[in-house]
């Protein structure tokens, strides 16, 4: 049924008096229909006159009130009409206007809206485009049409990231878990380590306790049995002087010559201290320097590098993970060393956000590496220069490059703004290293991965420009740069072992056992002279009383050495038993630091877990209430669509234009993965480290500041253990130095200094004949007050300079050392310092950062004595001496 017809039936079953559709209609003869209540309660104009008749109030016809009669087919015509327009049980308002009383036929376009004929000849809408109602209903319906594909597709789109999220949840369910289970397992795995490391600990104590006790066995029963050889002796000698003549005198001289040589053998040395005392390491402060990588880690991109980039003497992989340095023919003979610019970028551009990649640099002997901004020479090319020096130049922070790396097989470099590049100190030789870019806080930072991550250099507060793409740079190493590939998984150093080096293993010394003098008494004949035996007897008594008193002198001597003997077995049984209870006592707190450590990590993935199901269930009830609000909308086009053109016009605007406009609000992104995965670190190869220090503690050298070489410029403490430098007015001192009271030239020796709150210092091992005694001097600073310090001129040292800048100084061609800066992660307030002078090593340990090593000059040749050689230079903060296990 068209909207027209709809209209013209309407106009046929309305009242003209209530101008609503009948209700209960009654018909006149003259033909014209009223509602029942209309017509016999209409006013004065329905009563009837005289006659008794009443007048039509349409034709003004007469009738008899009696001749209304019900007109019941226009009664079931009105009720259909209700149905098809408005639904069963509802009332069809009247489409009139509020305003002037007139049918609603036309259509403003501008208000979008039904209006009558005298509200378009209004000011309101004058010049307002206005259309008959019927002209527009068809128009209207396909926007409506058009609209309600709209909101179905967006509806469906909805649907999907409903599905979308339920898929979020359940993925996301199934990664924590397993992560959860993985990061249970690996701490029973690293508690499972300590416990090894507490029974290897445990059972080395077992072993020195029985190598102790039997020592000291071995020396009571010794006293013992010369103990009783000496009563019996005694013994002897009490009988020959209390009996006859005949018994003293038999064979006086064999008993006087006994009881003359015997002397009371002495152990040499007995157990009384422990060699070495357990110590257990620093392993929250190990964890944390470990977190740092695993940190930068979860920020790791997938980096490949850009062919359109790579110099011709390159060739690049196919997967454009690896680059290989293979030379040129050019036309003129050059050595491949020339040939510097043999550099690659990678394809990815940086210009915000934080970013970490990995490159393996195994067997390479030269390399390059770290982040570039625009490349400054154009590719393609075989680049000579005069000289390295000048090739190099150019890998400076002001040139658009953030870079280290690797000259002449063993020197690290970081190229920084300066006039020569800052020269790294390796301890472990990096055969990976990552990289870490955060373009925002101005900082690219390279990890030693090899090395469980240990910072290597850090170019920091610098603000980039432009944006920043990897640089690869392998040099003239043939021997291939390789990219490695993002791993959610743990990562493990692939150098590990799992044997346990013994501390006493690594000196190659053991607690010696119990030397004895062992002297043989040769026999000696006496040739007697045959003499009377009268004679003989006060001689011979005489004799025998001075052995018989100096053998009860041996007696006691020997019950007091079985007295002590006794009580070092039992200092000895106590200092195991104490040792005992402080390694369990250690394990015992490491175990706990592994179970603060292990909850950490599960309050951090159950936070990222609450964090992450919350935000999807925020999304899943945003995307229902928009579900919802669709479905309306829907329902409403749905419905509006089956209305008449009059109901369908009336009102437009709000409709229409919300149905236009409405856009499905998609929810945040949230990851699939998680941020960051739990590696475990490798804990044996760290404790592995801090035994190295436990080993060469146990060479420990106690000495002193030697006052004889005092200059006037330092005073000691009275126990010679600190020097401090103080001014001398007018003079400008520039030789501080002191050495140690004790020299060594063979075996290994340990000794502490603690440098706290010093702003300057050197110290170190020095080994050439000469005084440093009175070495003041006037006038000017040197250009280089430190240009004695080489290891051809007897120095083997480290230092530091204006609060800050720590120095290796090593051998160099001309005049002055060439100068190492390494990267001290942890600043150095406690300076270990190992000399073996058999194998001509001077290591350096930080004692304050785990004793991990700092630098070792090896192939060291003490032509002369070595001494302890300390320098505090002008400033006034002591430097102390650390007295052993302080």
């Amino acid at each position: 049924m068209t909207s027209a017809v709809l209209v013209d039936i309407r106009d046929e079953v309305t009242c003209p008096i209530c101008l609503e559709l009948l209700t209960e209609p009654l018909s006149i003869d003259c033909g014209h229909s009223f509602c029942q209540d209309c017509i016999t309660g209409s006013g004065d104009k329905s009563l009837p006159n005289q006659e008794g008749k009443s007048s039509c109030p349409v034709c003004r016809t007469a009738y008899q009130p009696g001749n209304l009669r019900p007109n019941r087919h226009l009664a079931i015509i009105v009720k259909r009409l209700r149905e098809v327009v408005l639904g069963p049980g509802k009332q069809l308002e009247v489409i009139l206007c509020a305003l002037h009383g007139e049918k609603l036929q036309l259509f403003c376009k501008e208000d979008g809206k039904l209006i009558c004929w005298l509200c378009e000849r209004s000011q309101e809408h004058h010049g307002h485009h206005t259309f008959l109602m019927e002209e527009v209903a068809k128009d209207y319906q396909e926007m409506f049409q058009e609209s309600l594909k709209k909101l179905r597709k967006e509806q469906q789109e909805a649907e999907k990231l409903k599905a979308l999220i339920r898929e979020k949840r359940e993925s996301w369910k199934n990664q924590v878990e397993p992560e959860r289970h993985r990061i249970q397992t690996e701490f029973k795995q690293l508690r499972s380590i300590l416990d090894r490391e507490e029974q290897r600990e445990l059972k080395k104590l077992e072993a020195e306790e029985k190598k102790g006790l039997s020592i000291i066995e071995k020396a009571e029963g010794d006293l013992i049995h010369q103990s009783q050889s000496l009563k019996d002796l005694i013994s002897d000698l009490e009988h020959r002087c209390q009996g006859s003549t005949v018994e003293l005198l038999q064979d006086v001289s064999d008993v006087t010559k006994r009881s003359e040589f015997w002397t009371l053998r002495k152990p040499q040395a007995l157990p009384t201290k422990l060699k070495s005392l357990f110590r257990a390491p620093d392993l929250k402060k190990m964890l944390r320097v470990f977190r740092e990588l695993t940190d930068v880690q979860s920020y790791w991109v997938d980096v490949t590098l850009n062919p359109q980039t790579a110099n011709l003497n390159l060739v690049l992989s196919k997967n454009r993970r690896q680059v290989r340095f293979v030379g040129a023919k050019l036309s003129e003979p050059s050595c491949l060393e020339d040939h510097h610019d043999c550099s690659v970028l990678g394809s990815q551009h940086f210009s915000s956000g934080k970013y970490y990649w990995e490159v393996d640099v195994t067997k390479k002997t030269a390399w390059i590496l770290g982040v570039c901004s625009n490349p400054v020479e154009p590719m393609f090319s075989f680049s000579q220069y005069p000289s390295k020096q000048s090739a190099y130049s150019r890998y400076q922070p002001q040139s658009g490059y953030w870079v280290i790396g690797l000259q002449h097989k063993h020197e690290y470099r970081a190229y920084e703004d300066s006039s020569t590049s800052l020269l790294l100190s390796m301890t472990v030789p990096p055969r990976r290293i990552g990289v870490f870019l955060d373009y925002e806080a101005g900082t690219v930072s390279f990890y030693n991965v090899t090395n469980h991550g240990l910072p290597i250099y850090t170019f920091s507060k610098y603000y980039f420009p432009t944006a920043l793409c990897p640089y690869f740079n392998p040099c003239s190493c043939v021997v291939p740069m390789t990219l490695r590939r993002p791993s959610p998984n743990v990562y493990f150093c692939t150098n590990s072992s799992s044997k346990w080096v013994s501390c006493y293993d690594v000196g190659g010394e053991v607690l010696q056992a119990f030397i004895f003098d062992c002297e043989k008494v040769t026999d000696v004949r006496l040739s007697a002279q045959v003499e009377s035996m009268t004679d003989m007897i006060p001689f011979s008594q005489e004799t025998l009383q001075k052995a018989l008193k100096r053998l009860r002198e041996e007696q006691e001597k020997a019950e007091k050495l079985e007295a002590d003997i006794k009580e070092d077995r039992i200092s000895w049984k106590y200092q195991i038993q104490t040792e005992r209870q402080r390694i369990q006592m250690g394990f015992n707190e490491l175990r706990r630091i592994l179970n603060e450590e292990e909850k950490r990590e599960l309050r951090r993935l159950g936070e990222e877990e609450q964090l992450i199901v919350d935000s999807l269930a925020e999304a899943e009830a945003e995307l229902a209430q928009q579900s919802q609000l669709v479905k309306e909308l829907i329902a409403d086009l749905e419905r509006r669509c089956q209305w008449s053109a009059t109901e369908l016009l009336q009102d437009m605007s709000g409709v229409l234009k919300w149905s236009q406009i409405w856009t499905l609000k998609k929810p945040k992104v949230v990851s699939k993965k998680l941020m960051k995965v739990f590696q475990a670190p490798d804990l044996s190869d760290m404790l592995r480290k801090f035994r190295e220090l436990t080993a060469v503690r146990g060479y420990w050298v106690d000495f002193t500041f030697n006052p004889e070489n005092l200059n006037l410029n330092l005073i000691l403490s009275e126990d010679n253990r600190q020097v401090i430098s103080v001014p001398i007015w007018p003079f400008k001192c520039y030789n501080n130095s002191i050495l140690g009271s004790k020299c060594f030239s063979s075996g290994k020796h340990y000794w502490e200094v603690d440098v706290s709150k010093k702003r300057a210092w050197t110290l170190g091992v020095y080994a050439r004949k000469c005084t440093l005694k009175f070495d003041v001097r006037r006038g000017k600073n040197q250009s280089n007050v430190h240009h004695r310090y080489k290891p051809q001129n007897g120095y083997w040292v480290i230092g530091l300079q204006d609060g800050s800048k720590y120095s290796i100084f090593e051998d160099s061609s001309n005049c002055d050392p060439a100068v190492l800066t390494p990267f001290v992660a942890v600043p150095l307030h406690r300076v270990g310092v190992f000399l073996d002078c058999e194998e001509g090593i001077v290591s350096f340990f930080n004692v304050t950062n785990h004793g991990s090593p700092i630098y070792t000059f090896s192939h060291c040749c003490f032509s002369q004595p070595a001494y302890p050689y300390f320098n505090p230079w002008d400033c006034p903060a002591p430097m102390t001496l650390c007295p052993q296990n302080s």
